[in-house]
């Protein structure tokens, strides 16, 4: 395939890190779908998702599969093609690869074997995300998927409590809702936007008051990819945001219990929590 705009760069023995769509198949760069098509051979997350684009693009470049579960196997092969001189293309299921994906692993083995490795920038959800969110983006951190426990979970967001920009999460449908709750009763009130489907059909940027969307997504059940966007805290009270948290473990646990449960999520020793919960259980 040849680019209509500037010269195809000729394959080289590299590993190409190729970004791919995220759901709409047109947003791809002409200098990935060269890559695609010339490569000798192309390392994919799920072969058959990948199948999908080049089909649509008429490329019959040979695809291998590239996944947590066979990397330890699947990535002295690939070192071996790239030493006999091959070129090795790796795509994710969508997106840029090594994002939330097994990629950075086969590329620390490349580059600490010599191999040349050649990224090739494009779509990518984090970005795409921020990018109609409208939340502050001079400054952000993307956290990947957080703990799919919520004890676990809680603990994760407070570390993120004097972060003072956008903090970008990938979520599960199925979970969204306790993350979203899981939010607000460490973080307190924060301006949130979750980012769903993007770039496809029924493409949403929902932003609201933390009630408001767990409300919305209890009774609309949430379905698609999806990004959770958290802006930096409308008040610096962690105080207030533990002692919320206090109050509502005190519910079901006594004390002892709550205030070890809460020093645990929080950081903060138990001496101090305890006290704390001795005030608030008056």
């Amino acid at each position: 395939m040849t680019s209509k705009i500037g010269k195809t760069q000729p394959i080289q023995n590299a590993l190409y890190v190729i970004a791919t769509p995220i759901g709409h198949l047109q947003d791809i760069t002409l200098r990935a779908l060269d890559a695609l098509e010339n490569v000798d051979i192309l390392a994919c997350e799920d072969c058959r998702t990948t199948q999908k684009l080049l089909n649509a693009y008429n490329i019959k470049t040979k695809t291998i599969p590239y996944h947590d579960h066979n990397g330890d196997t699947m990535r002295p092969k690939i070192m071996d093609m790239l030493a006999q001189g091959h070129s090795v293309g790796l795509v994710s299921d969508a997106g840029t690869p090594l994002i939330s994906d097994p990629g950075f692993k086969l590329v620390r083995d490349a580059i600490n074997q010599n191999h040349r490795v050649i990224p090739l920038p494009g779509a990518s959800a984090p970005l795409t995300a921020l990018c109609g969110s409208g939340l502050p983006s001079d400054s952000f951190t993307f956290a990947g998927f957080l703990s799919p426990k919520s004890k676990a979970r809680q603990k994760q967001l407070l570390s993120y409590q004097d972060y003072n920009h956008t903090i970008i999460f990938f979520e599960s449908p199925s979970r969204l809702c306790s993350t979203l709750q899981d939010i607000q009763n460490t973080l307190g009130n924060r301006p949130v936007v979750v980012a769903r489907e993007l770039t496809k059909l029924y493409e949403e940027f929902k932003g609201d008051d933390l009630t408001t969307l767990i409300q919305h997504y209890t009774t609309h059940k949430p379905k698609g990819e999806i990004v959770i966007l958290m802006g930096a805290s409308n008040n610096n009270d962690t105080d207030h945001n533990i002692d919320e948290l206090l109050e509502k473990t005190l519910i079901d646990h006594r004390v002892k219990e709550a205030s070890a449960i809460v020093a645990e999520i929080t950081g903060k020793s138990k001496k101090e929590i305890y006290q704390r919960a001795l005030k608030i259980k008056v």
